[in-house]
């Protein structure tokens, strides 16, 4: 769609009507922090901020009223979470505190469901009416996570942990989440205290140890996936903002390209064709998406495919700087990760040659994709009988 909404500090919307080219700052009403936004048609617009604030526009994005909601201790709290049934008007909001309040006339009256607990809950989705989850964190940095099948009346809580592949688990704050079904999601989650990040997956509600991909130094916060394709954003306390890729529903995931040092990502977000991402200063970032073959770098030189095109197997030979974590990734034609001959391995400076066999890899054209610190570098490779 060439509609779309970005929200951010001192009550700041902005709305495109060209797909990103342009954006115009509408009239808020309001100065309060705004940190997320879901539309739910052409003319329905809904936001939540601090201090408990609404902000609804039924006319596109035009004119907005705001409102507070109203709980029962007496004080506002921050309202991180959004989501309501666009047919319905039927949904609910999350925030500090773990509040969780429920609608039923598109945003317009709340009624409290749960209020007053240590932690926080930062993103909801709805499976219809009756159906939810809800992530977060409790008091002791341990990840949430809540659903409800009968509309909000009861709900089942419980405490996940990432795990990498020794086993090792993280105590974490879960920041974004995306819900395939109820018993199945991909979440970001922050280890505080370290400032370790991580995305994690899970196909069984019951399991309460969440495989997960480390990233040390970076806070991951946000989390999109559409159309097959994956973005997760956040800081790296090295360098600035990151953004993660996934080209396979978030199966696989590497460090996005960008155009010198960016700043910290709070919202990514998934299009048809175009991948948005926004961050501290009002930047909104744009690109298309990475599907295919692409276009590979040929005139890069410190990484070479020799022979090419191969069968059989290849040798694939690059040059280090510096002492660097490296993952090689070969993406076919639609963006589908085929397999990752070296995963997050360590290499040290000087150079390197990899031999990577074509077991299960059919006759075709593919992409390489090599990255290693922040830098990713894409060859073409065709496969032959």
């Amino acid at each position: 769609a060439l509609f779309g909404f970005a929200v951010g500090e001192m009550g700041t919307i902005l709305r495109t009507i060209d797909g990103g080219l342009n954006w115009e700052t509408m009239n808020s009403g309001t100065t309060e922090t705004l940190y997320h936004v879901d539309v739910l048609d052409a003319d329905k617009i809904i936001v939540c901020g601090s201090n408990s604030t609404v902000v609804r526009s039924l006319d596109g994005g035009t004119t907005w009223s705001v409102s507070t909601i109203q709980g029962t201790m007496g004080y506002y709290v921050d309202m991180y979470g959004l989501a309501i049934n666009p047919a319905t008007g039927v949904g609910y909001i999350c925030g500090m505190e773990q509040n969780i309040h429920k609608t039923t006339d598109f945003g317009l009256t709340w009624t409290p469901i749960r209020e007053g607990y240590y932690g926080a809950l930062y993103n909801v989705q709805m499976f219809g009416d009756d159906t939810c989850a809800i992530v977060g964190k409790n008091s002791i940095f341990t990840s949430l996570i809540a659903r409800t099948f009968d509309g909000g009346v009861n709900w089942t809580w419980r405490d996940f942990y990432p795990v990498d592949g020794n086993g090792m688990s993280w105590e974490t704050s879960t920041r974004d989440a995306h819900f395939f079904n109820p018993d199945s999601a991909i979440t970001v989650q922050i280890e505080e205290l370290n400032a370790t990040g991580f995305i994690t997956c899970t196909l069984d509600w019951e399991n309460k140890f969440w495989l997960a991909n480390e990233h040390t130094d970076a806070y991951l916060e946000c989390l999109d996936l559409k159309y097959n394709y994956g973005l997760a954003g956040g800081a790296d306390i090295n360098s600035g903002g990151v953004i993660y890729e996934s080209p396979d529903n978030g199966v696989n995931w590497f460090i996005s390209e960008t155009s010198g040092k960016i700043p910290a990502i709070h919202d990514v977000y998934v299009g048809a064709n175009t991948l948005f991402a926004v961050g501290d200063g009002g930047v909104i970032l744009t690109r298309d998406k990475f599907v295919g073959v692409g276009s590979p770098d040929a005139e890069n030189t410190s990484v070479i495919l020799s022979p090419n095109p191969a069968s059989g197997n290849t040798v694939l030979r690059f040059t280090l700087m510096e002492p660097q974590k490296v993952t090689v990734s070969i993406i076919d034609e639609t963006g589908r990760i085929v397999c990752n001959p070296v995963c997050s391995r360590t290499f040290s400076e000087g150079d390197h040659q990899i031999s990577i066999p074509f077991n299960g890899i059919r006759p075709g054209t593919y992409c390489v994709l090599v990255t290693s610190g922040n830098d990713r570098i894409a060859k073409k490779l065709m496969v032959v009988r």
